[in-house]
């Protein structure tokens, strides 16, 4: 396993980070990890990932954090 993948990791295993899978007609079409900072109210994007160009897949995502509210995966 590379450096990248072990910071990744421990990303998406930090209690402060969440990984937002986004999906269209139960297709996975991105993910991102973000970290919250509940003490300073801080919603940091750290990383994005949308497969499918060209389909404001990536608009919708960067959109949807702060106009829609978040389904817990726990």
């Amino acid at each position: 396993m590379g450096g990248n993948e072990r910071k990744h990791l421990r990303g998406i295993e930090n209690p402060n980070h969440l990984l937002l899978i986004f999906k269209k007609e139960n297709k996975t079409v991105g993910c991102a990890l973000v970290r919250l900072n509940k003490k300073s109210e801080i919603f940091e994007l750290r990383r994005i990932a949308i497969s499918e160009k060209r389909k404001e897949y990536g608009r919708e995502a960067m959109e949807a954090p702060l106009t829609k509210p978040l389904k817990s995966c726990k």
